[in-house]
């Protein structure tokens, strides 16, 4: 049964069209994966598919849901049988705890008290949810608001779910948990999903279909193979599969499926390598370090941070890495001083952090990219945020546009209110805007959050540059990948303590689990590529060496 179907859809905002032309279907039971680079339009065309979220503009062709024209939807069903999860997880939350925020959907579409009480119950019993329905939101973690979030949709029984990028802010294993659930609701109840993801590593061998949108106009609609060969080669070949981009690397016949496909390959083709795994000395002096630290927000609850020791080396990356939950983001709080240690010692660039005044900290030393960076902008357009220093001072355009050129931000979206932006852009004018104050130590979290993989490339390359002209990153991320490519040391939390310490290399080519596709193709042949870009590289160079002999 056909659940949604476009026919010649094109939209525009005042200034320019932002989709023109596309077209696809999705049956029930389907996934349709939408992928492109940040700005192409694929957030708008989610929207347009709920009545409720569509934007205002010049709208042509034709949408229809169920057998008819979206028009023709009345609310009500508008409501339950298109569901919407939007970026930021816990972003559209309603209510103060999980049990009012799966209670808000049925309570307004009027259902009975028994009905609500009982779609609640089976709701929660799927998503296992029952611990959780009276936590409060705020203190839950970036997966289980995700689940809350789908939890809440489901409620109403949509048989058409919308996701924007729902595995940006999760760990790996919360997003597999998260995309399992999907395809048990796709399997079980024939529910479609369209999503929008800009890391579809996960989800290429689970979609039906694949959306490639290029400046709001169609690419391509096709199945995962046929679309994987479209996209090598093009902009979005670094976000394939590590298996689709190795395969094409080395002109295999037959597509290599998986990692342990990949690594079965690379065992009978290549002589084992000796393992080069050193530690890496500092490349600076110490920025950041912590001795016994430890964080709990009252007296006897929990440590979220527990006698943790770490040092941050001027000179280098560093990403903090680790499940939802384990104390990534209060780790920032607490070293930018929004929360204050309630044991142990911190000292930045060599004082006490208690040591800095009125405001010394943030003056050309330390600044911080939070988790969500509308947080950040105050003013009516970028520009305007990005055009005075905190001192007031003005800055010059040549000055401000030498950072977001270097960011890959288009000058005419400086012109926009930030929350006109799509993920990705928003995400690279917050970090414009940091960049622009000059300071020595970043703390970033999640900074390649909705980056496609060219502006993924231009981030890494501009971090990599600010380390090596002495400066200090420090950066949580849930990407290994990103991780993997560029940075110097990775520190992996558990329990709010450092669990391992270690490059790279020295992390994930020991770890079984919690590592990348590379590292687990690459292991007992090419121990320290855990790269796609290293291991493709090694492969092409050894067998280089051999055809030379």
């Amino acid at each position: 049964m056909e659940i949604v179907r476009t026919h010649s859809l094109s939209f525009g905002y005042d200034g320019g069209f932002s989709l023109d032309g596309v077209e696809f279907s999705v049956g029930s039971g389907e996934m349709l994966l939408v992928c492109g680079a940040s700005g192409c339009g694929k957030s708008t065309l989610l929207r347009l598919l709920k009545p409720e979220l569509s934007p205002h503009g010049r709208l042509s062709g034709s949408i229809a849901v169920f057998g008819r024209d979206i028009s023709e939807l009345d609310p009500r069903s508008s409501a339950t049988d298109i569901g919407y999860v939007g970026q930021q997880p816990g972003g559209g939350a309603v209510a103060e705890d999980v049990l009012g925020e799966l209670s808000f959907l049925p309570q307004n579409l009027g259902l009975p008290a028994g009905e609500i009480l009982r779609r609640i119950a089976e709701v929660s019993a799927y998503f296992g949810l029952e611990k959780l329905m009276r936590r409060p939101l705020c203190e839950l973690s970036e997966g289980q608001k995700r689940l809350t979030d789908l939890a809440a949709v489901m409620v109403g029984r949509p048989r058409l779910l919308l996701l924007d990028e729902p595995t940006a802010q999760l760990d790996t294993r919360s997003a597999e948990v998260f995309l399992d659930l999907l395809d048990k609701l796709r399997r079980e109840l024939g529910t479609a999903v369209v999503i929008c993801e800009h890391n579809i590593e996960l989800l290429f061998g689970r979609c039906d279909s694949v959306l490639m949108l290029e400046n709001g106009r169609q690419s391509f609609c096709l199945p995962p193979d046929r679309a994987a060969a479209e996209m090598l080669g093009s902009v979005m070949e670094d976000a394939l599969p590590l298996c689709y981009r190795l395969s094409a690397a080395l002109g295999l016949k037959k597509t290599l499926s998986n990692a342990a496909e990949a690594a079965g390959y690379l065992a009978d083709n290549y002589a084992p390598a000796e393992a080069r795994l050193p530690d890496l000395p500092p490349k600076g002096a110490p920025a950041i370090e912590l001795r016994g630290t430890g964080f709990r927000y009252e007296k006897h609850s929990p440590d979220l941070i527990s006698r943790l020791d770490m040092t941050v080396n001027f000179g280098e990356l560093t990403a903090i890495c680790g499940a939802n939950g384990a104390g990534k983001s209060t780790l920032l709080k607490l070293i930018a001083g929004g929360l204050h240690a309630t044991d142990g010692s911190m000292t930045i660039d060599g004082k006490r952090l208690s040591a800095y005044r009125g405001g010394s900290l943030y003056r050309g030393l330390l600044t911080m990219l939070p988790s969500d960076p509308h947080l950040l902008f105050t003013e009516q357009t970028v520009m305007l945020d990005l055009l005075h220093d905190p001192d007031g001072a003005k800055r010059s355009e040549e000055e401000i546009y030498s950072v977001t050129d270097r960011l890959g931000l288009d000058r005419e979206l400086l012109s926009r209110y930030s929350f006109d932006l799509s993920g990705g852009e928003l995400q690279r004018a917050a970090l414009a805007k940091l960049m622009l104050l000059r300071p020595r130590i970043l703390l970033l979290d999640e900074p390649e959050k909705g980056l496609d993989p060219i502006a993924k490339k231009q981030l890494g390359a501009l971090l990599t540059e600010f380390a090596e002209n002495g400066g200090a990153v420090l950066f949580v991320t849930h990407d290994l990948n990103f991780a993997a490519d560029y940075a110097d040391r990775v520190v992996m939390l558990f329990g709010g303590s450092a669990a391992a310490v270690g490059t790279p290399a020295q992390l994930f080519s020991e770890n079984s689990l919690y590592t990348t596709s590379a590292a687990l193709a690459a292991r007992g042949v090419f121990p320290e590529c855990v790269s796609a870009a290293a291991l493709i590289e090694r492969c092409l160079a050894e067998r280089g060496t051999e055809g030379e002999e």
